[in-house]
Order: C-alpha cells, then sequence, then structure tokens
C-alpha cells in the first residue's frame, strides 16, 4: 500500500474523529452535561488536532468536499457556540484557534481561480444549508439583531460573549451570505415549483427579516456589518427575482405588498439613499411577470411612485434615478402617464439604450448588474410612447439609421433563442423584446426603409410569420409588406440573396465546426446559418431549416467521412438540389476537413456539382481564408480571358486570389491582405 494511501486514510480518520466530537459537543441528549464531561485537555486535542490537520485533509479532498467540510464544521461551531453559554468550551483558545481556521478558509471559497468550476455546486449546497432547520433565520438573529447596535458600546446585543469569538463568526457568516448573494445558477437545478417548496420558508422570513430592519432603521447607530447584511440580503432576494419563473412564488409570500409599502413609511427618507435602488430594482423584478404586474397595479405603485418622484430627483444618484425610470415605465398604462414623466424617461431611455450595447458586448450579457433582457424589457415599454423613440431613433427628418441597425444586428443574432428550449427565461426574455422593439419600428413608415433593406432580417420576419404562435413577426411581416418600398423590398428577398450561407456538417465533426464558422466570420461578415445557434438539438429541425435551406445562396459543406455515409447529411443536400431547380442557383463548397479523404459528390446525387477546396494538412484558420476568398471570388470576380479555362477551386487551392482581374498570392494570416509579390505578370495594386 503506498503512502498516499495510508496518508489519505488516516486524514479520513482524523476527519471522522473532529465530526463525532462536534456530534458530542452539541448533542441535545445531553446538553446541560456535555460541556462539564470535556477536559480542558479534550478541547485542546479536538482543536489542536483540527486546525493541524485541516490542510492536509483539504489536500485529498476535491474542491465541492472541502466546501462542504467548511460549512458543515460551521454549522457546528454555530451549535456549540449556542449550547456553551458559560464559555466553558468557547472561551477556550483551542475553540478560538478552530473559528479562525474555519473563517480564513471559508474566505478562500470565493477565490476564483480554485473554485470558478465548482460555484453552482457550492451555492447548491449553502442555500440548503441556510434552509434546513431555519439555520439562516436563527444565525441572523443572534449575530444580526435587528436592532440598532452601538458603535460605542457593540457588546450591548450579543448576551456579554467573548466579542472575539462572536466577531470571528459573525464575520463567518457574513462572507458565506456574500457567497450566495447571487444564487441564479442553482434555479438551473430545479423546476420553480421545486425551488418554491423547498426555499419558499427562507425567502417570507428573508422578507420579514429586512422588513423589520427597514422599521426600525437609524442610520446613525446601525453598524457597518449590519448594513453590508442587509446590502447582500437584498442581493440575495433581487437575483432570484431576477428570474421570472420565480416571480409568482415571490407574490405570493407578500412581496410586493410589503416592498410598496417600504415607499410610504415615514423613514424612507432615512433608508431612501442606502437602499433606494435596491428596493426599486426589487419591484421592478416582481413587474416583468404579468402576476407582479397585476398585483403592483392593484395596490396603486404608480400612484405612490409618483409621490415621490421630486424626493427620488433630488438625491442625485443615477443609479436610483435610472430604477425609478424603468419602473415608472414598466408601470405606466398610458401614453398620458409616461408624457408626464418625460423628465425622467427620456433621459432614462437614452441611458438604456447604451446599456444595452453595452450588456450585448459583455460575455454574460450583464452591465451594471443587469441583465440585458431588463433594459431591452424597460425599452420595449418606453417605445409605446412617440416622443421616446424619436428620442432613439430620431424623426422623419433626420432617422438615426444606425441606432436602428443595432436592433436588427441584435435580432439577426439571436433569434434562433426562440427554438431553442434550452434556453433560460431571461434569454428567451431578449429575443422577445427584440421582437416587439422591431414591430414598434415598423409602425413608423420613416423607420420601414431601414427595415425593408436588410434582406436577412426579411427572410427571418417571412420565416417567423409562417411559424405557429409568432403573432408579433406576424405583424413586423404585415407592416413592411405595406411600406412604400414594399416592391422593392420583396423582390430584394427573391433575388439579392448573394450573403445568404448554409452550413451543412456531421454533428460528429460539430467542435470542428464552430471552430470553422468563428474562423469564416472572423475573415469575413457573412450571413451564416448554422443549426447548433438557431434551433433546439433536441428537436426535429426540419421545419425551420428548409426555408433557410431554400434562401441559401451558398452550401458550405464540412466534409468528411462520417458525413460521406450519412443518410441525414444526403437527404439534406438532396433537399438543397432541389430547392435550386425550383428557384435561384446554389453554390456548393465542399471543405475537406480530413487530409487523407476527397468528397465524392457523385456518391450524394450524380447531378451535385460541388467546387472541393482541398486541406493539404491546412489549418482551420486558413481552410476558412480559403472559403473566404472562394465566396469573394463567386460572388465579384470573373477569370481574366487568359485564364478561362482555370477554375475559381484550382486557384484557391494554390493559394491564387482573383481580384479585380488580377491574381494575387494570398498571405498568412494577420498580415494586410495588400498584395506584395507579383503573380503571372498581372498588376498588383489591390484597393
Amino acid at each position: 500500500m503506498s503512502n498516499d494511501t495510508v496518508d489519505k486514510r488516516q486524514h479520513f480518520d482524523v476527519l471522522r474523529n473532529i465530526e463525532n466530537w462536534l456530534k458530542v459537543l452539541t448533542n441535545p441528549k445531553n446538553l446541560n452535561t456535555t460541556m462539564k464531561l470535556f477536559e480542558d485537555e479534550d478541547i485542546k486535542e479536538i482543536g489542536d488536532c483540527f486546525s493541524e490537520n485541516l490542510k492536509k485533509i483539504f489536500a485529498v479532498l476535491m474542491p465541492t468536499k472541502r466546501a462542504q467540510l467548511l460549512i458543515i464544521t460551521f454549522t457546528r461551531l454555530i451549535h456549540i457556540y449556542d449550547a456553551d453559554q458559560n464559555e466553558y468550551i468557547t472561551s477556550q483558545p483551542a475553540f478560538l484557534s478552530v473559528t479562525k481556521t474555519i473563517v480564513n478558509d471559508i474566505s478562500n471559497l470565493m477565490n476564483p481561480d480554485e473554485y470558478a468550476d465548482y460555484h453552482t455546486e457550492i451555492l447548491n449546497l449553502l442555500f440548503k444549508t441556510f434552509a434546513k432547520d431555519n439555520f439562516l433565520i436563527h444565525c441572523l438573529q443572534e449575530f444580526f439583531p435587528n436592532k440598532p447596535i452601538s458603535t460605542t458600546n457593540p457588546d450591548v446585543n450579543n448576551k456579554q460573549r467573548s466579542q472575539t469569538t462572536f466577531d470571528d463568526i459573525k464575520d463567518c457568516l457574513l462572507q458565506l451570505i456574500e457567497l450566495a448573494y447571487d444564487p441564479r445558477e442553482i434555479t438551473t437545478l430545479q423546476s420553480a415549483e421545486d425551488f418554491s417548496h423547498n426555499y419558499r420558508s427562507l425567502i417570507e422570513w428573508l422578507l420579514a427579516y429586512t422588513d423589520e430592519f427597514l422599521n426600525c432603521y437609524d442610520e446613525h447607530v446601525d453598524s457597518e456589518s449590519q448594513l453590508d447584511n442587509i446590502d447582500n440580503i437584498f442581493g440575495i432576494i433581487i437575483n432570484l427575482a431576477d428570474i421570472i419563473s420565480l416571480v409568482p412564488m415571490f407574490i405570493d409570500a407578500k412581496y410586493a405588498e410589503t416592498t410598496v409599502k417600504w415607499l410610504i413609511q415615514p423613514s424612507l427618507l432615512d433608508f431612501i439613499y442606502q437602499f433606494g435602488e435596491s428596493i426599486m430594482r426589487l419591484i421592478y423584478n416582481l413587474s416583468r411577470h404579468k402576476k407582479g404586474l397585476k398585483k403592483l397595479r392593484e395596490i396603486g405603485t404608480f400612484k405612490i411612485l409618483m409621490e415621490h418622484k421630486e424626493l427620488i430627483k433630488k438625491t442625485g444618484n443615477p443609479d436610483l434615478i435610472e430604477s425609478f425610470g424603468m419602473l415608472l415605465i414598466a408601470l405606466a398604462r398610458n401614453d398620458d402617464e409616461e408624457k408626464q414623466n418625460e423628465d425622467v424617461i427620456l433621459p432614462v431611455s437614452a441611458n438604456l439604450f447604451e446599456s444595452i450595447k453595452k450588456a450585448f458586448s459583455s460575455e454574460d450579457w450583464r452591465h451594471d448588474g443587469c441583465h440585458l433582457s431588463e433594459y431591452l424589457y424597460s425599452l420595449q415599454g418606453a417605445f409605446s410612447n412617440k416622443t421616446i423613440v424619436q428620442h432613439i431613433l430620431g424623426d422623419s427628418n433626420h432617422v438615426k439609421k444606425d441606432n436602428i441597425q443595432i436592433f436588427i444586428e441584435l435580432f439577426r443574432s439571436n433569434y434562433g433563442l426562440l427554438f431553442n428550449q434550452d434556453v433560460n427565461d431571461l434569454e428567451k426574455l431578449v429575443v422577445k423584446s427584440l421582437l416587439n422593439i422591431i414591430l414598434c419600428i415598423s409602425n413608423y413608415k420613416e423607420y420601414r426603409s431601414v427595415l425593408t433593406d436588410d434582406v436577412f432580417l426579411g427572410v427571418i420576419i417571412e420565416s417567423l410569420s409562417k411559424q405557429p404562435r409568432q403573432a408579433v413577426a406576424k405583424r413586423i411581416w404585415s407592416n413592411l409588406n405595406h411600406s412604400e418600398n414594399s416592391k422593392s423590398f420583396l423582390n430584394k428577398l427573391k433575388k439579392d440573396k448573394t450573403t445568404e450561407i448554409y452550413i451543412s456538417y456531421n454533428w460528429t465533426d460539430g467542435e470542428y465546426c464552430r471552430k470553422f464558422v468563428k474562423s469564416l466570420r472572423e475573415q469575413r461578415k457573412f450571413s451564416i446559418w448554422v443549426d447548433y445557434e438557431e434551433t433546439d438539438e433536441n428537436e426535429d429541425p426540419w421545419d425551420y431549416v428548409a426555408p433557410v435551406i431554400e434562401s441559401a445562396t451558398v452550401i458550405i459543406i464540412l466534409a468528411s467521412s462520417a458525413y460521406a455515409y450519412s443518410k441525414h447529411n444526403r437527404q439534406e443536400l438532396n433537399y438543397a438540389m432541389r430547392s435550386e431547380l425550383s428557384g435561384e442557383k446554389k453554390n456548393f463548397i465542399a471543405v475537406n476537413i480530413e487530409p487523407t479523404f476527397h468528397f465524392d459528390p457523385l456518391r450524394i446525387n450524380d447531378s451535385l456539382t460541388v467546387d472541393e477546396i482541398l486541406s493539404n494538412g491546412d489549418s482551420i484558420e486558413t481552410l476558412a481564408l480559403k472559403t473566404a476568398v472562394h465566396i469573394d471570388l463567386l460572388k465579384f470576380v470573373k477569370p481574366p480571358p487568359s485564364l478561362s479555362s482555370v477554375t475559381s477551386t484550382e486557384l484557391i487551392n494554390q493559394n491564387l486570389y482573383i481580384f479585380n482581374y488580377g491574381i494575387y498570392k494570398l498571405l498568412p494570416l494577420g498580415i494586410d491582405p495588400t498584395p506584395t509579390q507579383k503573380i503571372m505578370g498581372y498588376e498588383l495594386s489591390c484597393s
């Protein structure tokens, strides 16, 4: 047996001994006599054993097991602290040493380098711990009681217990609550119904605790740690209410009535600066579900907000004012209510537009703590007001085409989320909000030409309008058909489809396909359609794929041995050929992604004509570059007369590039494409 195995067993034996000791210390059956059973030497042995062996134990545990050990041990320390009212154990240096060790190691749970991959599992464990036996409720009552804590006499509310132990445990608890600040990830592990069943009592108590705090709020005596604690609790609540499917649970737990009540209590002026933005964001999140919106309107939230409009503006806090403005937009019932608040809503709408661009450019679609869907949903509501629309998009004398184009690009990039069952509520809301914004834009004749100029958008809207439950797309399509240049627009849809590329590949080559498409997009701004971006892989995509194949002008085949022997891929290409016979000509490009493989189109169909791009051991980036150049040749270039017998495919496979009747050598990736070498006597000047 190896020394590592022996060490591992010894460490786990130590771990079991520590766990057994902790259980004995907190055994409810002999709680009154347990403390007397332990000698000072026993307590010192437990503490020393734990402190000395923790790092060794950590070395043989997976990160999730380390987190589990820390969290469970912390709960045991809390039980010991509660039981040992006379501080027989908790005053011992050994106990203080264990507490310090736990505090330091719990802070490491926030280390993204070590625990990032296990964050969801740790959050799930933490929430289960918080909910079990009302653990978090008990801890908050013990260490963060809702009574003003004097900064000059911090011992007032802690039963005169050892301040060192009290502060260490309090600090540890604060770190755990901060770790749980954004628990949205764990909602992916269970349905909204299961989450409500498991955690509703915890959610209800957090509301009651926060309500009690705000009712007795005193900014002059509440401690900094208590304010941090309330901020973190607000964060937990707000981020959970950000999950739209959970909003009904919050409404049933009386969150709407309670949060609005905070806006009318006399102490509002005291805590509006500290917690005003959090309150507005929480109410806004509730308003995004129809059940929440209905309840907020029933209790007159808009009228109450209006009564505090001047107070909010006087704070000068831009984040608070923006949250307030977003809430006004969400709750307004008509144009009159929006019009009387244009002084707030107009600048807020402009900020929303800027935030949309910033959120979309970030990896997680977030900006300043808000998801892209929040900004889009709010701006969608604001766009019911013509003044706001013109503020963002310009008037008939000066249409801001670039701003309209941003919404078009956002929609074109993400419309496939409508058909993906794996996406979350926020991602679905992004596309639905974009559709509604485009509908608002299409309602104004001065903006329609920008929409109809985008052929790809027209193809998408036309296709969506034929799908079930797509009433908004149908209305957009109707508006576009009734535009002044509708005939020109419809002709473009039929004739000007030179940018449409469809990727045909075998699913076993999925990872290669993703890298290839990414590289191809880096080469050119092509409009590329590939199934994994646009459809749910668990569903039959043909209802949606078929019209895309029909509209495509270039079919790129990622040819491999798996592709050649796939019945599905043969059917796909045959369908593309049949659609070509009934419509415009398609160009088929086969990119051989296996160096030793040669794609034979006759195996698919004896009438299939394919331009082949050979691998020659090229990297994915080089093959993507060759493909991009080949598409350029198809679109813009005719071979000069002296090369009429040379096919473009042959030129590409020799790394030669025809441009404006000149032939140039392709340069390595990353180098300026201006040619530096003369080929076959042609001029090298290239614009």
